[in-house]
């Protein structure tokens, strides 16, 4: 305020002094001095007391009607609508700016030429959706074969290592943790061995009697069924060994003498079923005619560990197998039995 070719201004110490305005008779405060001039050659300068007063009537605790100036006011706020029911599709693409490092070379398309390496650079995976198979994507049902199905949940190390990551390359990825949890993925292991020395004895030879075979325990001490799962029909829980088939052998012949079969051992079986050894002997052979069907047993494989077709129990020097259902899986159960003595 003021004029520039007047003598007179404020002082020192007047700020805060009110500036009045004359109108209609009456004097109304305007302004309040914030500065005197520097120079005769400036003019004094005001704060607004209008640009103040909601802020001077709330502090001063008074209501002197209502406020002269307009007043904004905010615009009405529009009534909510129901959201749709049908959510919108997100979009999931590739950046089209982004690039590694801020390299000219390196943007999506350098990625997607070896995602496997190069999506976990930088965050190449978050700018690179498409190709680095990051899109989320509704939770789908999970891939099956039959019975066996790959988990939906499991993942190796990082969340895009999923089974669907191990079918891009199973002959690679199918690690023996992957096919634990792919198994509709990952096929059983061709290097699977029953017995130690009995290459034969695969998931292949498994699969020709998976009833008896997948509920035993292989050299390791392994269950058949884990190891050899697609063979096994991937079963939810660990199978049981049906129950031993008890009767007589229809082939057998003590020492390969063809009058000397079971019925002859029945005949004086408290003599004759002692006869023979090994696989060969008499009560091994003639179970029904030698009243061995309580207790299926199996001696001398080398040492004298006794082998029990019924139970998994084992112990320093007694050595219980399953129960089994044929020769040649009796004769798997020996070559078992060997190697626990050899070890």
């Amino acid at each position: 305020s003021g004029r520039l070719d007047a003598r007179q201004h404020t002082c020192a110490g007047d700020s805060g002094g009110p500036l009045f305005l004359e109108k209609d008779g009456e004097y109304r405060v305007v302004g309040v001095l914030n500065r005197g001039p520097r120079c005769p050659d400036t003019r004094d300068v005001y704060a607004s007391v209008a640009d103040h007063r909601a802020w001077i009537e709330r502090e001063a605790g008074i209501d002197d009607g209502p406020d002269p100036r307009p007043v904004p006011t905010e615009a009405p706020t529009e009534a909510p609508t129901e959201t749709p029911t049908t959510d919108s599709p997100t979009t999931c693409d590739d950046s089209t700016s982004w690039l590694l490092f801020f390299d000219s070379s390196r943007d999506c398309s350098w990625i997607a030429k070896k995602t496997d390496v190069r999506c976990d650079k930088g965050n190449a995976r978050a700018e690179c959706k498409v190709s680095c198979n990051a899109c989320d994507a509704p939770t789908k049902e999970p891939v099956c074969v039959g019975s066996c199905c790959d988990d939906a949940t499991w993942f190796k190390e990082k969340p895009h290592k999923t089974c669907a990551w191990v079918a891009q390359k199973s002959e690679k990825r199918c690690s023996k943790e992957a096919t634990k949890h792919c198994k509709a993925t990952c096929p059983d292991s061709t290097k699977y061995k029953f017995a130690r020395d009995k290459p034969e004895q695969n998931c292949d030879w498994v699969a020709e009697s998976p009833s008896t075979r997948c509920a035993m325990t292989d050299f390791k001490g392994r269950l058949v069924s884990d190891e050899c799962a697609v063979a096994c029909g991937c079963p939810a829980e660990p199978p049981t060994m049906p129950p031993t088939v008890c009767e007589d052998s229809v082939t057998w012949r003590l020492n390969d003498v063809e009058s000397r079969d079971c019925g002859w051992v029945a005949e004086r079986s408290e003599l004759r079923c002692e006869k023979g050894s090994g696989q060969g002997e008499a009560k091994k052979n003639c179970l029904d005619s030698c009243g061995e069907c309580e207790s299926v047993t199996y001696q001398d494989v080398g040492g004298n560990f006794k082998f029990d077709s019924c139970s998994d129990e084992c112990s320093a020097n007694d050595c219980k197998m399953p129960c089994v259902t044929s020769a040649e899986d009796n004769q798997a159960l020996f070559d078992f039995a060997s190697a626990v003595i050899d070890d």
